[in-house]
């Protein structure tokens, strides 16, 4: 079963406007990431800050890319993820890169990506809060 994002697929004003989002916060994401480490915005520690940045890419790409499926949008993101720890590696950078981010802002995504095939399932099942019967 192929579920693209089926939460969102129903709007083109709400694609059009997550997709205005998703350039806007994945450039913000990047300058974050490409800060020295005293200048760069934090929820209080890299694990937070990495969730928090990842959580707002996977739903705003799986709201932004409606055809396309989540486990092609999981893996463009972990690829994001993996790009930059590298680039954060490079000298001049003054970051240093972690192979425990990249696999947690993945993570991140996947748990994300699950959310919301779970929800598209329950909707197509009819199930409870399917939108059609809720009062």
């Amino acid at each position: 079963m192929n579920i693209a994002s089926p939460a969102f697929s129903n709007s083109r004003l709400v694609v059009l406007l997550s997709r205005l989002a998703l350039i806007v916060s994945g450039a913000g994401v990047l300058a974050a990431a490409f800060l020295p480490v005293s200048s760069a915005p934090s929820l209080g520690s890299d694990w937070l800050s990495h969730g928090a940045a990842f959580l707002v890419l996977a739903a705003l790409s799986a709201a932004a890319l409606p055809r396309t499926s989540l486990l092609r949008l999981w893996w463009g993101l972990t690829l994001l993820g993996i790009l930059i720890e590298v680039i954060q590696g490079l000298p001049g950078v003054n970051r240093g890169p972690s192979v425990l981010e990249a696999l947690w802002d993945s993570a991140v995504v996947a748990a994300v990506f699950l959310v919301i095939s779970i929800g598209a399932v329950r909707r197509q099942a009819g199930g409870p809060h399917s939108g059609s019967d809720h009062r």
